[in-house]
């Protein structure tokens, strides 16, 4: 049966499960709304035949709450089209918003709205941060140029690298996409970047890269990494996915929400019923695919909150917990977002507390560099050999002499925390500390895991075999591969964290 008739005939299932009857006004509304404005109209087949059949229902509306109503409408138009951007909402309060333009206010009140809305830093290594919350249009941009150019852009365009932070970058002009674009890519030749096409006026509209720009051009040369968030929505997420296509941008954080070029809250018929509708649709010519209800993938999943969190405890106790390594780039870029946003919070500590108690592992290929900052810059120490025996081949893992940021160096205290889940790249972590006797561990044996494993297709089959290919060296001792790592002080991992923090107290007030 077709697509449109099964949404009608869900709609219908939903109320009567709510044991009450409606007229089918509402429906037939809500039918045209979508017909005539969704994006995917090839997902709506049929819906034709839904407003014939609703327009014969004379069943009259019961339910006395509208919220509930409302409730029950986007369900079962969810469960027919599966898209959660599709809502239907009862507010009789709704004032449509004007579309946006520049405000009558003098120049230096707008000056001062645009340092509010944008913040521009340069860091450490000539790095840039530029922070974006809305994403101007190309008239607005134009409209307020040179104050854009001295305020923000003259800032950051000598810079080696970028940071461009769109974690809130919740709003935005569609003709802000080609203009930012085009200030990471170089002006000849022109670069096919979007197609958008516009459900209403049934026509596609090509996003082109732009010949001539206010102000000089990034350029596609300097390393550009783009940070995101589940946060990031709409036209940030297309200059996001763009960007990154183009092979111009890395990036980090989390998968964005998955939203639309644009999203319009159209009224059902007569009554304070709204629906709020994608009413067009991107399709990257790279890919062939749109961002859209998905999101963008980040390159490097990285959840700043959760995965890294940071603190300064008691007695100038340093306390860093991450979840997991990441297969991070090695580039100073990111290195440098990394010592800002969470280094720097606690290298200037007494002692550390790292928290690898829910650290499932990840990839090795960070762990050189993690381990070096617990060693001063003299110490050319060999930390590991990784035997590989699908390739015969090994790889030495050693301390780095150069670093992003401030040693933590050698002499100060450091308390591991670990319990059965700890695991893999996080175990390579531990044996190395403990081995070198650099940090003392606390908390529960280690899962007894392997180096991250390697897939192998069985034939020509669909099976997939993950096999353990690499072990740490043994001529040192038996490695930790399937026997964990024993704890110097042997607590619960519940008890560990208190156990660490009387430790290193009674250390810190017994020096003083």
């Amino acid at each position: 049966m077709a697509q449109g008739l099964l949404l009608l005939a869900t709609l219908l299932a939903f109320c009567n499960v709510a044991l009450c009857n409606f007229s089918p006004t509402l429906i037939t509304d809500l039918a045209k709304v979508l017909l005539e404005n969704y994006c995917s109209p090839e997902r709506l087949s049929g819906m034709e035949e839904v407003i014939t059949i609703a327009n014969s229902n004379t069943e009259i509306l019961s339910i006395q709450d509208p919220s509930i109503l409302a409730s029950i409408l986007t369900d079962g138009v969810m469960s027919t089209i599966g898209d959660p951007r599709v809502k239907v909402l009862y507010d009789p309060r709704y004032v449509p918003a004007a579309p946006p333009g520049i405000p009558d206010i003098p120049l230096e009140q707008l000056a001062a709205v645009v340092k509010s809305t944008v913040n521009v830093e340069v860091l450490e290594n000539d790095i840039a941060y530029l922070k974006i919350q809305h994403i101007i249009g190309e008239e607005i941009a134009q409209k307020i140029g040179p104050l854009l150019l001295q305020h923000v852009w003259d800032k950051v365009l000598p810079t080696s690298a970028m940071i461009l932070d769109l974690r809130y970058a919740v709003s935005g002009e569609l003709s802000g996409i080609p203009y930012i674009v085009s200030y990471f890519t170089d002006a000849d030749p022109l670069i096919h970047i979007d197609s958008v096409y516009d459900r209403p006026s049934n026509s596609t509209t090509e996003l082109w890269s732009m010949p001539s720009l206010l102000g000089k051009r990034y350029g596609t040369s300097k390393p550009l990494i783009i940070l995101t968030s589940k946060n990031t929505v709409g036209i940030a997420e297309d200059v996001a996915y763009c960007l990154k296509n183009l092979k111009r941008a890395t990036i980090v954080g989390e998968n964005t929400a998955g939203g639309s070029v644009k999203i319009e809250k159209l009224k059902l018929g007569n009554t304070d019923f709204y629906v709020s509708v994608p009413v067009a649709k991107s399709t990257n010519p790279i890919t062939r695919k749109s961002w859209e209800v998905k999101g963008v993938a980040p390159d490097v999943e990285v959840n700043a909150e959760a995965s890294f969190h940071t603190d300064v405890l008691e007695n100038n106790i340093g306390y860093m917990r991450f979840d997991m390594f990441g297969d991070f780039p090695q580039d100073a870029t990111f290195a440098q977002i990394i010592v800002e946003h969470v280094w720097n919070k606690v290298v200037d500590t007494d002692a550390m507390i790292i928290d690898l108690r829910n650290n499932v592992g990840g990839s090795t290929s960070p762990i050189a560099g993690l381990c070096s900052y617990f060693f001063d810059e003299d110490m050319q120490i060999v930390l590991d050999k990784l035997y590989d025996r699908s390739s015969g081949t090994t790889r030495v893992l050693a301390t780095l002499q150069e670093l992003t940021g401030r040693r933590y160096g050698s002499k100060k205290g450091l308390l591991i925390l670990t319990s059965g889940v700890t695991a893999g790249a996080a175990e390579e972590f531990v044996y190395i500390m403990k081995k070198f006797g650099r940090a003392m561990i606390v908390g529960e044996p280690t899962y007894g895991s392997c180096q991250p494993p390697k897939t192998f297709q069985v034939s020509n089959s669909d099976a997939f075999l993950a096999i353990p290919v690499m072990h740490s060296d043994t001529t040192q001792g038996p490695a930790w591969e399937g026997a964990g790592i024993a704890p110097h002080v042997a607590v619960s991992a519940s008890e560990a964290l208190d156990v660490a923090k009387g430790i290193l107290n009674k250390h810190l007030i017994g020096q003083k």
